[in-house]
């Protein structure tokens, strides 16, 4: 025989070794990284289809990958029957933000001490070495918050004496993930699918390829928790394709995520370990006994860096951030441009001297801008022209009583000022130097009478009281004086009854209405005054308290989940439809992101800042309601706005 010969005789007597730690059933179809890999998984009966947690579980399902939360090294290290024998890994998991997770995984069995003869027995070496590696190359991905996807490829190279070959194949996993939000029992279910070796790696040392067959496992798991302690429960099914079917079965024991204690049944191989984990850093041990005698399994991970939740939900706050600023920004754009466009307006009517028409876009900025008192003052400035303006006029055309009543409500709105004092001063002298008095009298009396029968009480008594200046004894002036007064009392009266009424059927509009119409028969009244701003502050609050009553009947409704039969909604389902909702508010489609927003946020108000959010996505497409003329749409926008969040400020002043 010759020396080749006997090399490959020897070849072939190590596979069929090596081959059956991974069962004592496999009759040497199998090469020896059905192992496994990673102390958990080797105390758990390599029961790890289903299993997350670790980066040697990229072995067993390389979708598992798509749950890894933190960059992670994992060493493991065991021997095989003797200390010649020695197998080890090492794997590495890298999780990226957006795009899965990346791993590696490079599996190592290295035989010494096997003997070399030549056809006479003559033994010509006593350490022929052997070595088989496996590199993993995995990736996986989420498919759907239920559903994650991954792959491995693996690349075999087996050197033997002077031989050497190398073998390409690779692995299709799926994962399967239900989490309950109301745990009855379980936390979460996963189940898992591998087909290992779909495309079969295939070395060839000498003539012949020698091939790793395909192998499906289907794999099931359940976490459940009691305090401190936690529970994982997990089944394989194993079908290679030349080996017999076995199931495996593992179960883990945990106390403060800190303790382990493990065991297991690799067909009928039991299996036990113990681990520890602190902070970065966790240790686990395994021991299997089996035919061919029993060995330890250790495993040594360490994670560094944030995780990955940690690392989303800080990109999410800075995002949220960056877009409340944007929303913000815009908004501010938008009131300094609707602020600015009616000061504009406001302005021109002004200069054109049409005080009433700019007095009420300047009263229009105040709401825009509550602080601003440039409007504030134009406002008075409005009023006290628009009176100085009537006065004037009224004197070019001689009627003096009517312009004494404006003039001197100009000096109210500005005392001391020269030209409603100049005014004043000229209309009297008009007065004193008219040429019959008793005739001018007659004339004011006469015009005081026809305002009175006009029902313009107001004015008229204005024009009585200046006629009793002229004349203080005058009787009729006198007697219609006090009928002014009653007049003016009785309707003020008249309104304010009318508005009570109002008020009690809810019509705080029309009651604020008569209020106002009260209030010109009495411009002095301030208890009426008062009562109108209250008036006023209930009308702009209807809306708030609308809101309210709508968010708490939905609060009521989620509250009682027993009548609703409302289930318990999974972050999960959410997290995408909230993702989708921010991209759409980033790039400035305020209506689609309403949309999803409003889904989120019906499903969980207290959902990420999704509340926020929606609030101010429904102001700005207000406000740009609004700078369009479409009032209508943008009361429904700022009612929506207060409906989400009842205490917002702006949406109420805006309303």
């Amino acid at each position: 025989m010759t020396k080749k010969r006997l090399t490959i005789l020897a070849l072939s007597c190590w596979l069929v070794l090596a081959a059956r730690p991974a069962g004592a059933d496999s009759y040497g179809t199998e090469l020896p990284f059905t192992a496994g890999t990673g102390g958990r998984a080797s105390a758990l009966g390599l029961a790890a289809t289903s299993i997350t947690g670790g980066p040697s579980l990229q072995h067993f399902n390389p979708a598992s990958l798509a749950h890894a939360q933190y960059k992670s090294f994992e060493f493991y290290r065991t021997t095989f029957f003797d200390s010649k024998s020695m197998y080890h890994t090492l794997s590495y998991t890298h999780p990226m933000m957006n795009y899965g997770t990346l791993g590696i995984s490079v599996l190592r069995l290295d035989v010494g001490g096997i003997e070399e003869r030549n056809a006479y027995n003559i033994l010509l070496s006593d350490d022929l070495k052997n070595s088989q590696s496996r590199v993993l190359l995995g990736y996986a991905t989420s498919l759907q918050s239920f559903l994650s996807a991954g792959i491995n490829l693996k690349i075999d190279n087996q050197t033997f004496g002077g031989y050497s070959g190398t073998g390409i194949g690779a692995d299709l996993g799926f994962l399967l993930t239900k989490s309950f939000a109301d745990p009855w029992i379980f936390e979460t279910v996963r189940g898992g699918l591998t087909i290992q070796n779909l495309i079969e790696p295939s070395v060839k040392l000498d003539r012949d390829d020698v091939a790793d067959p395909m192998n499906i496992a289907l794999g099931l798991s359940a976490d459940a928790r009691a305090g401190d302690l936690g529970f994982i429960s997990s089944v394989d099914l194993i079908n290679p394709r030349y080996s017999p079917f076995r199931a495996r079965f593992g179960q883990e024991f945990s106390y403060q995520n800190m303790f382990f204690f493990r065991a297991g049944l690799d067909g009928s191989t039991p299996t036990f370990g113990v681990g520890a984990s602190y902070r970065n850093a966790s240790l686990s041990y395994a021991y299997r006994d089996e035919d061919l005698g029993s060995n330890h399994r250790i495993s040594v991970a360490i994670r560094f860096g944030a995780s990955l939740d940690d690392k989303r939900a800080r990109a999410r706050t800075e995002l949220e951030a960056e877009l409340d600023q944007m929303i913000t920004s815009k908004m501010s754009e938008l009131e300094s441009s609707q602020v600015l466009n009616t000061l504009r307006k406001a302005d021109s009517l002004f200069t054109a001297g049409e005080y009433e028409d700019a007095m009420g876009e300047y009263e229009l900025a105040l709401l825009w801008d509550t602080n601003n008192e440039n409007a504030r003052a134009r406002i008075e400035e409005c009023r006290y022209q628009a009176d100085l303006g009537r006065g004037r006029s009224l004197i070019v055309s001689g009627k003096y009583l009517e312009a004494l009543y404006y003039l001197r409500q100009a000096l109210r709105r500005v005392p001391g000022d020269p030209d409603a004092t100049s005014l004043l001063d000229e209309c009297n002298q008009r007065i004193q130097a008219d040429e019959d008095r008793a005739a001018m009298i007659d004339r004011m009396l006469k015009r005081a009478i026809d305002l009175y029968a006009a029902r313009r009480f107001v004015e008229a008594l204005a024009g009585f009281q200046e006629i009793r200046k002229l004349d203080a004894d005058n009787g009729l002036a006198a007697e219609y004086e006090q009928k002014a007064r009653v007049n003016i009392d009785n309707l003020k009266q008249a309104l304010i009854v009318e508005a009570d009424g109002l008020a009690r059927r809810g019509d705080a509009a029309a009651a604020l209405t008569a209020l106002e119409k009260a209030l010109r028969y009495d411009p002095d009244d301030a208890e009426l005054t008062a009562r109108i701003e209250s008036l006023r502050r209930e009308q702009r609050d209807a809306a708030v308290a609308r809101a309210k009553r709508v968010s708490r009947t939905r609060d009521t409704a989620a509250a009682q989940p027993q009548v609703t039969l409302q289930r318990p909604v999974d972050p999960a389902v959410l997290e995408p439809k909230y993702k989708t909702g921010m991209r759409h508010f980033n790039e400035g489609d305020f209506d689609a992101a309403i949309r999803y927003f409003t889904e989120v946020w019906s499903a969980a108000p207290g959902f990420h800042n999704v509340k926020e959010l929606l609030t101010k996505a429904h102001l700005f497409t207000g406000m740009k309601l609004y700078s369009e003329g479409r009032y209508d749409d943008a009361i429904r926008a700022w009612e929506l706005a207060l409906t989400v969040d009842p205490d917002n400020v702006k949406a109420s002043r805006y309303l």
